[in-house]
């Protein structure tokens, strides 16, 4: 049997054991992160004053002016992220990108102070 068949094989084998152990080790560390969320929320004793979900209700609760400053928050969040997408659509599509990208972010910084 030819060496190459033994490594590949190795290689496959040890690659697929790392992948997994940091795989796991990734769903272990997000996991512990929730469980140690949950408990400072919840547990008394342990969280500083104002942490809580207390503040949900508290001091007019979650949208203490209605539901019109959320919808402000995510136009502008909307805005932001489609002002970056026009900046990389002109780099990818323009003959001579550098000056198209130049153009797109300074029309951008305008619509953004605008």
């Amino acid at each position: 049997m030819p060496g190459w068949y033994w490594i590949i094989g190795f290689s496959a084998v040890l690659i697929g054991v790392i992948e997994y152990a940091f795989s796991m080790l990734k769903i272990v560390a997000i996991v512990v992160f929730i469980l140690l969320g949950a408990v400072f929320v919840m547990a008394r004793r342990c969280r500083p004053s104002g942490v809580g979900l207390n503040n949900f209700t508290a001091h007019g609760g979650f949208f203490p002016h209605g539901v019109k400053g959320m919808w402000f928050a995510v136009i502008v969040s909307i805005f932001s992220y489609l002002n970056i997408e026009t900046i990389t659509v002109a780099a990818g599509e323009a003959r001579d990108s550098q000056r198209a990208v130049a153009r797109a972010f300074c029309s951008n910084v305008f619509r953004v102070l605008f």
